[in-house]
């Protein structure tokens, strides 16, 4: 208490002086503005940052299902790419697309449709390695999954999932006349990033004919039809 005290010493004269006088002294005023400006700016700083870092993951999200966006993935596909490449790692990359999704707007409304991308999406995060994997809303109704493989091993693993993902999704989407097809591709040594996402696209479109012609047609077919590549493929 005492050492309180003596620090409250020299404010003695200038509570004595608004004491006398009825104001603060300049020095007094000065100090205090000094301060109250400091902890102002303080504020502003925290609450800019803050407000930045909002903005860069609003930027890098899809609004409507909180899966990161074409922006994020464009960025991350390029680094995958390169980190697989170095690493000598496995890189698979698969394209996802709802059939007749037009339909389902015309049909249902576009409550309807939004609430059929919501569905696709959490269905898609739910059956990915959260720690490796990663998927991302790239388009109105197309979507993209990223996801690391150990060995071919790991990527038969993958195409299993996905064509589970495949049914699952059938039967959301069904019910509103749609369906979804799937492409897979994985990296190959000499890929440039935009070469893998190509070939990804071109496996997706080969299993939307698939299904044009063959309602039933599945993922289970990419093999037999050509429309899944695997490095053993490439070679």
């Amino acid at each position: 208490m005492k050492v309180d005290w003596l620090f409250a010493l020299p404010l003695i004269p200038s509570f004595t002086e608004v004491l006398e006088n009825g104001r603060l002294p300049s020095s007094l005023r000065e100090l205090i503005t000094d301060a109250v400006m400091t902890v102002v700016m303080l504020g502003v700083v925290v609450y800019l940052r803050r407000f930045h870092k909002q903005l860069s993951v609003l930027s890098l999200e899809d609004s409507l299902t909180g899966l990161k966006n074409r922006r994020c993935f464009d960025s991350d596909l390029e680094s995958c790419v390169a980190r697989s490449q170095r690493l000598d790692l496995l890189l698979t990359l698969a394209f996802v697309d709802i059939d007749y999704f037009k339909g389902i707007n015309d049909q249902h409304g576009h409550e309807r449709g939004d609430c059929a991308l919501q569905d696709i999406a959490r269905l898609l995060e739910g059956s990915v390695r959260q720690a490796t994997d990663a998927v991302y809303r790239i388009g109105g109704d197309e979507f993209a999954i990223l996801m690391s493989c150990r060995d071919e091993y790991s990527v038969e693993d993958v195409r299993m999932r996905l064509a589970e993902i495949e049914t699952a999704g059938n039967g959301i989407l069904s019910p509103l006349g749609a369906s979804l097809s799937i492409g897979i591709a994985v990296l190959d040594r000499k890929d440039m990033p935009q070469d893998f996402l190509l070939r990804a696209d071109k496996l997706m479109y080969d299993q939307k004919r698939i299904h044009h012609c063959r309602p039933h047609g599945s993922i289970e077919r990419q093999k037999s039809m050509g429309s899944y590549s695997t490095k053993n493929d490439q070679n």
